[in-house]
């Protein structure tokens, strides 16, 4: 049996959870700390893509655990184990403890997003201001326990306007010539299908977003956009009740 919980989930963090495949830059490490965290109440709700085919939710831990607490309900994650950093949640742990756990982390301003048209498919978000620019960083949390899946982020440029949200992501080609033409040092891999992994820490990473964020298309810094627009200020989240079927 299936249970629907309405309102606050991350939208944005949803809709920018469909951008995470193939593309952006991946990284080992957040583009944000914990206090770097901030809410925009305009993200929560319901958001779909251009074409209309995909929808997701969006809202903060903290106000999706609240209204869990309100209404009371079981619901436990519907699908494998999942893990967020060292915190292991098996499938008999129920959402209102994952949200309680990423609290305990210091995440409660964090977005939770779910992919509405595959509820298994759900995402952390991390919204931060740098230099009067929004960036958000997207991560899986359903990798389970599959080690040749590695939880990588993916972070971009965030703009919000009236109830549509565009993201820009950063253009491997931009980065690679900046590399060898000398022009920036950060620390990076290149893998074996000849894409970047960063793996410079937080503050090296806020440091060259902070530098090359602000720079205009035309210079080539940003590869695809995207753009999602806001169905409802409700956002519905899909989990399996913790009741026997």
């Amino acid at each position: 049996m299936k249970i629907t919980t309405h309102h606050l989930l991350m939208t944005l963090s949803a809709a920018a959870l469909l951008i995470l495949t193939g593309c952006g830059i991946p990284s080992v490490h957040p583009l944000y700390e914990q206090e770097d965290l901030i809410v925009d109440e305009n993200l929560t709700g319901t958001w779909e893509n251009e074409s209309g085919e995909t929808r997701y939710a969006v809202m903060t831990v903290t106000d999706l655990k609240k209204k869990l607490e309100q209404t009371n309900e079981d619901m436990v994650l519907p699908y494998d184990p999942v893990v967020v950093d060292d915190m292991e949640i098996s499938m008999d742990d129920n959402v209102l403890g994952l949200l309680e756990g990423l609290e305990e982390k210091g995440l409660g301003n964090i977005y939770l997003v779910q992919n509405l048209g595959k509820p298994e498919n759900v995402y952390l978000a991390g919204l931060i201001e740098l230099n009067s620019g929004y960036y958000i960083d997207f991560t899986v949390i359903d990798v389970g326990a599959d080690v040749f899946r590695f939880p990588v982020h993916i972070f971009m440029k965030a703009t919000v306007e009236n109830d549509e949200i565009r993201f820009d992501s950063f253009s491997e080609e931009w980065l690679m010539g900046l590399i060898k033409n000398r022009q920036v040092r950060i620390n990076y891999e290149m893998t074996d299908f000849e894409r970047f992994l960063l793996t410079a820490g937080t503050d090296e990473l806020q440091k060259f977003v902070g530098k090359y964020g602000d720079m205009s298309e035309d210079e080539g810094i940003y590869g695809n956009s995207f753009t999602y627009r806001k169905v409802s200020a409700d956002a519905e989240f899909i989990y399996d009740s913790g009741e026997a079927e």
